[in-house]
């Protein structure tokens, strides 16, 4: 039995790093199917060997892919987050909380840019709820700020009216190819 999950967790992992470039791909639309394919084989082979949290997680991964470019990064971080739980996977598998992964790959709409900001200030709150630390006053001060900054260009630019005529932008050349050298 260990024997399989060990094969499994291998298996697994080169999976994953075949998603993972994919996705990182230019041409990562191409990819997608094949990665949704992959994410959802882990997800079946994880129920099998007894894996809840590697299962979920995967399908979740696997719903943020199919979701395209706009949930590109999320299903990044899932996937990131399969990863972490593979290598750390013996026995049994490491306990933890994926609830924003899998509210995320739930939900009708993705979050936000202010939605985000604003779990990431919640969290810091819950985790650090007397600071004393100027360093993370300041970061929690700048996360308020930045996610009411948002949530204000957001209204302003809900209540613009469709009365706005986008121009076509001029066509412009391919830049020439960078090459990044090592410094001496």
């Amino acid at each position: 039995m260990q024997a399989t999950r060990n094969l499994f967790l291998r298996t697994s992992s080169a999976d994953l790093d075949a998603v993972e470039a994919a996705l990182l791909r230019v041409d990562a639309i191409e990819g997608a199917a094949e990665a949704c394919q992959r994410l959802a084989a882990i997800s079946d082979a994880a129920h099998g060997q007894g894996l809840p949290r590697i299962a979920t997680i995967a399908a979740a991964a696997e719903r943020l892919v199919s979701r395209g470019a706009p949930a590109r990064a999320l299903a990044l971080r899932a996937i990131m987050r399969l990863k972490d739980v593979l290598r750390a996977t013996g026995e049994t598998e490491p306990a933890g909380d994926d609830s924003d992964l899998l509210s995320a790959a739930e939900a009708e709409r993705l979050p936000s840019l202010a939605d985000t900001l604003a779990q990431a200030h919640a969290r810091l709150l819950e985790i650090a709820p007397d600071n004393r630390d100027p360093r993370l006053t300041a970061l929690l001060d700048r996360l308020a700020n930045l996610g009411a900054g948002l949530e204000e260009e957001a209204e302003a630019v809900s209540g613009i009216e469709g009365d706005i005529a986008i121009e076509d932008a001029p066509e412009t050349k391919p830049s020439a190819p960078v090459t990044l050298r090592r410094a001496k």
